[in-house]
């Protein structure tokens, strides 16, 4: 590590970025003039341009690989292979939203018929929860079409003679 980089020196990424396209000659004329610009104003910038060039001129030295015809092939195929397997993902992604989405819909469908059933059958037992709440009252209906006057029912209440031992309600249905 160099003396201005222990300091705190460190290009960003754009302005490496910016460097690298000088160096290969790939920065329009008004990036070109600004780099210059700065190179006259900035010495730490020369020096990280000059670092750079260095380690071009370093690359050159490097020997270069051929690239054969066999490793473009493995490389295609490697290509087509990474591709295949990114359509089967995405298909058996697709078939999977699909079957929750009907899923989803026969859910929907059978709670939504259980809740219709459930308020039918609960109208349809209005009926029968009214006549077990008057049973009591059919069942002496006799005794009270004897009755002369409520005072004689009342009488007969106060001994007991229409309590019932067994109580019906709505959980009998």
């Amino acid at each position: 590590m160099n003396d201005q980089e222990s300091q705190g020196y460190r290009p960003d990424d754009a302005e490496l970025e910016e460097l690298v396209a000088y160096l290969d000659g790939e920065l329009e004329p008004d990036g070109v003039a600004r780099i210059e610009r700065r190179l006259a104003d900035d010495p730490e910038f020369r020096r990280r341009l000059k670092e750079l060039s260095r380690a071009w001129e370093m690359l050159e030295w490097l020997p270069r690989s051929e690239v054969t015809e066999h490793f473009t092939e493995t490389t295609v195929e490697m290509v087509a292979v990474e591709a295949e397997r990114d359509l089967k993902t995405q298909q058996v992604a697709s078939v999977r939203r699909d079957y929750s989405r009907r899923l989803l819909v026969a859910l929907t469908a059978l709670v939504a018929s259980l809740a219709g059933f459930g308020l039918i059958w609960s109208w349809q037992q209005r009926d029968e929860r009214q006549f077990l709440r008057d049973l009591p009252l059919i069942r002496e209906l006799d005794m009270y079409q004897v009755a002369d006057s409520v005072e004689f029912l009342q009488a007969l209440e106060e001994r007991g003679w229409f309590t019932d031992d067994e109580e019906i309600g709505d959980e009998d249905l």
